[in-house]
């Protein structure tokens, strides 16, 4: 005889939207120049979920404008890290640190925190995630020109070029105007579908042939501007000069999500275990861990054990009061 429990999705965890916007004031540790090369190593403590933004060359204000990442919290996370460190040939030193904790990630935050006593502050947002959007906005998108922009090659000149980011991943890029710090792209229009306003990023490069392209500075819309449409100039940062855009607002439309499959196609099928106690040496035995997972709990010391747990729960999950809790009204992201 077996004991057959119908596979449950479990329960999942919640999501947080995160974005390291900028900082300012912060120290100066590069040996020439007074300035730093500030980037930023953010991690979900005590797990492996972690990302960095990109590197700022030579000053104390630099703006990522990165994310947004989303990290999902579990019961192990003990609060989320922001550290800033300056970029060093042999080794990178730390400028400063924050931590939220889950209360302030799952509640929102938006805004600025100290990094140390003197040791200037970082502009970040947290929010917890809604999931993807059933809806997008539709935009035409030109990308004019661009005007100071940093000089990055020897001779006090840069070969600019513009890639658009929609959710960190590239929509499309401009050609490459060399030896300018303006460049004119008159980049034909694009059609893009972008959920939300935060998700839409233009960031520059100057083109390298023999190494990697030297990041130039990026830009973001605003609220009014996704709603509304822009024709006009965006900050590419203090000291990175502007970016030229023309947004147009063209409609809404409905996104159609893919169906939600669960990660592996075995769990679709009914979890069995066969009756009596499991010695050391039993087949079954590599393959109880994966079915405590499913039905929830630790593993107990031994096998036989393991099974006596694993028929308490699943009498508990066929329980008629688990059945009926079972069937609540979906979530507002499943109906």
């Amino acid at each position: 005889h077996e004991t057959r429990v119908p596979y449950q999705e479990p329960e999942a965890l919640p999501e947080i939207d995160i974005y390291v916007n900028s900082a300012e004031n912060l120290q100066a540790l590069n040996l020439v120049g007074g300035k730093s090369d500030p980037y930023v190593i953010c991690r979900l403590v005590n797990t492996k979920q972690t990302f960095s933004t990109c590197v700022i060359d030579a000053t104390l204000n630099p703006t990522w404008n990165h994310g947004p990442e989303t990290f999902s919290w579990g019961e192990e996370a003990r609060g989320l890290a922001f550290d800033v460190y300056d970029k060093d040939v042999v080794r990178s030193k730390k400028l400063g640190r924050v931590v939220l904790d889950k209360k302030e990630c799952l509640k929102g935050f938006d805004g600025w925190r100290s990094l140390g006593r003197d040791k200037g502050r970082i502009n970040i947002t947290v929010k917890k995630s809604t999931g993807p959007s059933r809806k997008a906005t539709k935009l035409r998108i030109t990308v004019v020109s661009a005007k100071d922009v940093k000089a990055a090659d020897l001779l006090g000149t840069s070969d600019p070029y513009c890639i658009c980011k929609i959710r960190g991943k590239e929509a499309f890029r401009t050609k490459t105007i060399w030896k300018t710090l303006s460049p004119v792209w008159d980049h034909p229009p694009e059609e893009v579908l972008v959920a939300n306003y935060r998700d839409l990023k233009f960031e520059i490069y100057d083109k390298d042939v023999m190494s990697k392209d030297d990041f130039l500075g990026s830009a973001v819309v605003d609220h009014d501007m996704f709603a509304y449409g822009h024709d006009g100039d965006l900050s590419l940062g203090l000291g990175n000069g502007t970016l030229k855009v023309k947004l147009e607002v063209l409609g809404i439309e409905e996104i159609t999500l893919p169906p939600r499959q669960p990660a592996d196609a075995k769990e679709q099928l009914d979890v069995s275990l066969p009756e009596g106690d499991l010695d050391a040496s039993s087949p079954d035995k590599s393959r109880l861990e994966g079915i405590l997972a499913r039905v929830g709990g630790r593993s107990p010391c031994s096998p036989a054990s393991t099974i006596t747990f694993l028929r308490s729960k699943m009498t508990e999950m066929l329980s008629p009061s688990n059945r009926n809790s079972n069937r609540a009204a979906p979530s507002e992201g499943e109906k």
